[in-house]
């Protein structure tokens, strides 16, 4: 019941997503400054074939991490005009969930299951060692190379 409330009160107050400050926006704070400027990086180098971006948050609630990265995506438009050719990377830290939002201009590169296998294969493993910072690193690199 709780949750329908929540739900309801963020319906009646209107929701507020972070602003794209950058490359990488870490409003959980999880990510070391060294690696912060390697992700920036790494972001960057990705064009023009398309463009990356990284959220890190501590929650999507009341809405799940599918519902937020759809509205994400849609707020912060990633990728090229007419190509919709964006990546968002986007941590849930204390909801321990984890997405990979595709836009259709590289879904032929990165598909649903290629996503599964990066978060699972490169992302997941460094945070069941606590390291938020070389996990987002991991994944970001296979997304990079998936895009060649």
């Amino acid at each position: 019941m709780k949750k329908w409330w929540l739900f309801f009160l963020v319906f009646l107050v209107g929701f507020t997503l972070p602003e794209p400050t950058g490359y990488v926006v870490d409003n959980a704070k999880i990510i070391s400054s060294q690696v912060f400027s390697q992700l920036e990086q790494i972001c960057k180098s990705v064009k023009p074939n398309a463009q990356i971006a990284i959220l890190t948050i501590s929650s999507t609630q009341p809405y799940s991490i599918e519902q937020y990265s759809i509205k994400l995506a849609e707020k912060w438009k990633v990728g090229y005009a007419g190509k919709d050719n964006g990546v968002i990377l986007i941590v849930a830290k204390d909801d321990r969930k984890v997405r990979i939002e595709i836009g259709r201009g590289v879904e032929d590169k990165i598909t649903d299951a290629k996503a599964g296998r990066i978060i699972q294969n490169n992302i997941v493993p460094f945070f069941k060692q606590g390291n938020y910072s070389e996990g987002i690193l991991s994944g970001i690199n296979a997304i990079k190379e998936a895009l060649k």
